[in-house]
Order: C-alpha cells, then structure tokens, then sequence
C-alpha cells in the first residue's frame, strides 16, 4: 500500500491509481532520493558549522594559553641573574627555545587535544551504534582495531623523531643567524667576512635539514 500513497514533493493533481505500477514505483523512488538528498546537504551544511565552531573555539584557547605561558616565560627569565644569561642566555639558543616550545604547546593546544576529543567520541559512538543495529558486523569491525592501533603508533614514533629533528635544526640555525646579526651578539662587530659567511652557510645547510625533514614529515603523513 505504500506505493499507492503520494509521495511527498508531487503536485496536488497526482493520482497513483490511474497511474501504470512501474511508473508509480519510479515516481517514488525519485521524490524518496530527492528527500534524502535534501536531509543529507542539511545534515552536511550542519556538521560543517559545527566542526568550524569547535575548531575555531580550540584555537582561541590555545592562543589565549599560548599568550600567557610566554608573557609568563619572560618574566621568569627577566627575573634571572646575571650569571644566568653569562652561561646559558648569551647565544640565541634561549630564543629559539622559547618560541620552539610556545608553538610546540599551542599545536597541542589548538589541534592535538580537539581532534582527540573529536575522535575519541566518534570512536565509541560509531562501536555503540554499530552493536545496537548489527553487532556482528560491529565484532567483526572491531577485530581490526588492535591493527589500527599499531599502524597509529608507527606513525606517531615517525611523526615525533622527526619533529624533534625539525625542531634541533630549526633552533640551530636560528642559533647561528642570532649570533651573527644581533647587536648584542658575543660575536666582535669586526668579524672577518668569510667566517661570516661561513656561519651564514652552516645556517642555510641547517635549513636544508629543516627542509628535508619537512619533507619526510609530508611523506609520512601522507603514507599513513
């Protein structure tokens, strides 16, 4: 009987008895998937919203997070002594670390722990979906996790080794480039122009790591 009814979306006039089977059978699997159609791009144009507000609202916080954890870094080392910055403070190692560390914190911040979230709860809902309408096929699904599992953690080893060589040879080379341009730089003001430009290109070959291991980093991600 469900295919005498009207369809929802035909005109008034629309009579299915004086209508061929096959035709009714066709009419109302068009105006069916146009009424799917419909609820799917409301359904789109929603989770679209949604996950802009809760990546929006993530990097806000980690920029609001990031903002105090450096005006605090400054006065801690603002109250340092002398013998603090004639040991450690007298090179462009401490500047490069600070800015190292503070986006280190504000990618965990705006990126890590949202998606964390975000997964982790799509995760056990898609498993307590999945065991209330068929929980065969959601066994069967969760067989592969500890597969998954294992692939996520081989990327992650990946991912950090060669963050932390991103991050050295970034700091080295910022490092060097502050020794030589800054105005308070350990360095004389008479300094011989090829060893200028020897320091200048020990800092364009670290940049050269800092790019290949970019490039490892791309091809990693996109491998996994």
């Amino acid at each position: 009987m469900k295919l005498l009814q009207k369809p929802h979306g035909l005109p008034s006039y629309y009579d299915p008895i004086a209508l061929p089977k096959g035709f009714q059978e066709t009419i109302w699997t068009l105006a069916l998937s146009h009424h799917l159609a419909s609820t799917m791009v409301f359904i789109a144009v929603g989770v679209f919203v949604a996950g802009w507000i809760e990546v929006s609202c993530w990097i806000l916080t980690g920029e609001r997070q990031t903002a105090v954890i450096r005006s605090r870094y400054v006065q801690v080392l603002l109250n340092q002594d002398m013998s603090f910055f004639d040991t450690y403070g007298n090179n462009g190692d401490i500047v490069s670390q600070v800015l190292s560390d503070v986006l280190l914190i504000q990618s965990a911040l705006s990126e890590k722990v949202g998606n964390y979230i975000h997964n982790m709860a799509t995760f056990f809902s898609g498993l307590i979906i999945g065991f209330i309408n068929c929980w065969e096929i959601a066994l069967i699904t969760l067989a592969t996790g500890p597969f998954i599992v294992a692939a996520g953690g081989i990327s992650n080893i990946f991912l950090h080794r060669l963050a932390e060589n991103i991050q050295d040879a970034y700091a080295e080379a910022a490092s060097i480039a502050e020794q030589v341009f800054s105005p308070s730089s350990p360095l004389p003001p008479s300094l011989p122009l090829p060893l200028t430009s020897s320091l200048c290109s020990s800092s364009g070959c670290k940049l050269l790591n800092f790019k290949f291991y970019g490039l490892l980093l791309a091809l990693t991600l996109l491998a996994f």
